[in-house]
Order: structure tokens, then sequence, then C-alpha cells
């Protein structure tokens, strides 16, 4: 493991980053959350060679960037999205949900009928499970066990980043695909969909490739994984770039009570920890 410090003052509109650390020794990692006692969890895909080699896992992590555990939760495929409920971490791998009892360890997985590539992963208020596919632009949902399609269409985009949020799904799309291509896709802009009448509303303009979704008390955070940058969609007012970054940042997670935003970088097998003044 090596920790970077880098001591900066960078002005992006009104805010101020005082402070870095980049924490590399991960394995191309996706997702953090927050969990409890200044614990994160971040999941790493592993390799990327596009099949099921089982060298996925899931890492401790605390505040600070020490990784309590590289390999806390092994033998996943790709796993992606996450997120907590009941005193279990709902992982996306590929073409299943995986849910961990966070007591005895146990794994039980849900698989997706016709999912191709599951992603990111978020629980409304009613204990239903979404999770996106975003090579057939559709939301799955986990409900009494059964992991079905809840949603289809191309007017998501190919939906990444998901968020339960006051009656609605948030979605960071990708894009449409250029040619059939992933890497190819056009911008993309933030939505929504009513879980009552599952319309389609457009909510920002079309930003970039996204990936990471983030609530704060402006808006929403999120990050533009193709081009490298964090854009804050406000609820009031225009989307301005909060950060940029390098390529492939992934799902970010921010915590507002401890001004730290921390960001999964792909490519780079690293996690940058942001504090913010």
């Amino acid at each position: 493991m090596k920790i970077t410090f880098t001591f900066l003052i960078i002005i992006l509109g009104s805010t101020v980053f005082s402070q870095k650390k980049q924490i590399e020794g991960f394995s191309h990692p996706e997702s953090v959350i927050y969990w409890k006692d200044s614990l994160l969890f971040v999941s790493n895909i592993g390799e990327q060679r596009g099949d099921s080699i089982h060298d996925g896992y899931i890492s401790l992590v605390k505040f600070d960037g020490t990784i309590v555990k590289k390999e806390l939760f092994s033998d996943l495929d790709d796993p992606k999205g996450l997120c907590l409920h009941d005193n279990k971490l709902y992982v996306s791998d590929i073409t299943k949900v995986v849910a961990i009892d966070l007591e005895s360890k146990e794994k039980q997985s849900f698989p997706g009928p016709n999912a191709k590539f599951l992603n990111d992963i978020t629980v409304d208020d009613q204990d239903n499970i979404y999770v996106s596919d975003m090579m057939t632009s559709a939301i799955y949902r986990l409900k009494d066990e059964r992991l079905q399609v809840w949603i289809q269409d191309k007017e998501l985009e190919n939906p990444n980043g998901l968020l339960f949020d006051d009656g609605r799904i948030l979605i960071a799309s990708w894009g449409v695909f250029e040619n059939g291509k992933v890497r190819e896709a056009k911008n993309a802009a933030l939505r929504a969909v009513d879980l009552e009448t599952k319309e389609i509303i457009k909510l920002s303009i079309d930003i970039g490739n996204l990936d990471g979704l983030q609530k704060t008390g402006e808006g929403y955070f999120v990050s533009d994984w193709v081009n490298g940058g964090v854009y804050l969609v406000r609820l009031k007012g225009p989307t301005r770039l909060f950060k940029k970054t390098e390529k492939s940042v992934g799902d970010i997670l921010y915590l507002e009570k401890h001004n730290l935003l921390v960001l999964p970088m792909n490519l780079q097998n690293r996690v940058d920890f942001e504090y913010l003044n």
C-alpha cells in the first residue's frame, strides 16, 4: 500500500480543496460507501478480463485511508455497486446481486434474468433494492427475493449510477452507445424515474459519461468516468464542473458531515480522499 499526501489550494467556483490523499493498492476500485465508525467499503472489480474468474473483492478502509482488510469479502466476479440494508451488504456482480450478511458473512445470490452488466445499486424506503443494467438500458428491482426488470427504456440512456431520493430513483446515465461501443457513448444527463408512475424526467443538461451519484445540500454530485470530473447538478442554478479529475473516476462517495469526497480511480488502482473546506 502506498499513501501520497498532496496539499493544495484550488478554487473552483466557491469551493476550496485543501488536502488530498491518494491510496494505492486496490484492484480496479469501482464503488465506495460508508458503513459505520469511520469505516468504508470499497468494491474491487479485479482484473477486468470480462469473464468470471472470481478475483473480485470488497475492501474495508478507514477515513484516513488505512486499509483495515484488503479482501474482507472475496470470491466475487466483478463487484461494482454497493448498498447497505438491514445489516446486509448488497453488491452488483455482473448478472446477479449478492447479499452478504455482515454478521454471519454468509452470501446469497439473486440472478437477474437477461442481465448483462449490472452496475450501481440503491434501496428505497420500502426495502426494495434497485440495480442498473448499463448494457440493456434497464433497472432491475429485488423484491421478495426475486430480481426482475422494473423498467427498461432507451430514454434511460444506459443507466449507471443510482440513488433513491424523495420518491424517485435518480440515474446517472452513461449515454447512447455509438456504433454499439460503450466507450463511444454520447454525453448523457442526470435523470429521475418516479417510483409510482415510472415517468422519466431529465434533470440536467448532457454532461458526460456519468458514473457516480451522490446527494449534496445544493443538489447532486455526478462523476464523469470518461472525461474525468465531478459535476454539481444544482436544484436551483446551473450545472457546473466542481472538480477536474483523471479519467475513470467511478462511483463516488460524499460525506457532507465530514467534508469528505472519496473518489475511486478505476484504471489507476487508487482511491482518492479529498477533504473540502
